[in-house]
């Protein structure tokens, strides 16, 4: 009987694809060929939902969660990170039994309209407006939030440690003698009850490069954008057309780096000889590209089974005080980043 990651290297697609063809997510978009090739898969190998986590049975009661995205539709698509964070979320659901498990997003439904008391707890996924978490945490103190790198008094919050990797990264880079180092990021937009934005601050992998770079007395080189290839075009070209030349850059996530990738190579320059580049996400086609990407890989499933594992200690063991995880990622090496 074949698993979910099973199906995915068969399939030639990722396992949080699968997971959501599998579970029929209609707001999931993916070809219709590529749905019947999944299906097929599965079917041949005699996977169920019941047998993909043979495990013993628990104690535990029935539970009803809902994990609300303040991500759109698109934004989903384009970064594979969030897509892993659900597949956690999923197999750590069924590895405890919980078939209750409902997914939404903020853009796609008014959350006032929504009965949060009828569920046993809530997991947020992205960031929202301070006074919306606290009309969320109001209407069910079961609550954890992923991705976040705000503090908070009242709930659980998981994120990365991507200040700390922003810093060794730095670190590395100057050992190596590189002294213009850019940097491309966005910003974080929060949202309110209705999914419209309310603040924007910045993202945390720039603040700890605004700090290691002033701390170390070098230039800054800062361009943002959105989160997208697109906005990786339009920002590296900035970048290059600028007096800063630099001879290393960081990008905030991997669209941004296949981004700089493109315009870096049209202006004729060679990557890692002309400009090292390392990024986070550590995406699928990170290792394909050529030369190959340097990336920071975050534990992105391991967030979404924690925050499973957070709410269980809260509804089972009555735990009221919140608790603030940082999960290791790690940086994986490759052509892009010269040692």
């Amino acid at each position: 009987m074949a698993s979910i990651r099973d199906i995915a290297k068969i399939a030639g697609v990722s396992p949080a694809t699968v997971s959501r063809v599998l579970n029929k997510d209609e707001s999931f978009s993916v070809s219709e060929a590529t749905k019947q090739k999944i299906f097929k898969i599965a079917k041949e190998h005699n996977y169920t939902r019941s047998n993909s986590n043979r495990l013993v049975k628990t104690n535990i009661p029935e539970v009803n969660i809902i994990v609300i995205s303040a991500l759109s539709k698109e934004d989903e698509r384009n970064d594979p990170y969030f897509g892993a964070i659900r597949l956690g979320l999923e197999e750590q659901a069924a590895h405890f039994h919980i078939s209750q498990l409902k997914f939404t997003r903020i853009s796609d439904h008014n959350l006032i309209e929504i009965d949060l008391e009828k569920y046993n707890a809530l997991i947020l996924i992205g960031s929202f407006a301070e006074d919306t978490l606290s009309f969320l945490y109001n209407s069910n103190p079961n609550l954890v939030v992923i991705d976040d790198y705000r503090y908070f008094n009242d709930f659980d919050v998981i994120r990365n440690d991507f200040e700390q990797q922003t810093k060794q990264i730095l670190q590395s880079l100057k050992q190596q003698g590189h002294k213009r180092i850019a940097f491309i990021g966005g910003k974080i937009n929060t949202v309110d009850l209705k999914g419209k934005t309310k603040e924007v601050f910045q993202d945390i992998r720039e603040i700890a490069y605004r700090e290691w770079m002033s701390s170390h007395d070098l230039p800054l080189g800062i361009f943002n954008s959105e989160w997208t290839i697109e906005s990786g075009i339009a920002a590296t070209k900035e970048l290059l057309a600028s007096d800063y030349h630099p001879s290393a850059l960081i990008t905030a996530n991997d669209p941004l780096a296949i981004g700089a990738y493109r315009v870096i190579q049209q202006h004729g320059l060679k990557i890692p000889e002309d400009i090292s580049i390392v990024s986070f996400d550590d995406i699928s086609v990170s290792a394909y590209l050529v030369p190959s990407l340097s990336s920071v890989h975050p534990p992105s499933e391991e967030m979404g089974r924690e925050a499973i594992r957070l709410i269980l200690e809260r509804i089972l063991f009555g735990r009221t005080t919140p608790v603030q995880i940082i999960l290791p990622s790690h940086l994986i090496r490759r052509e892009s980043f010269s040692n």
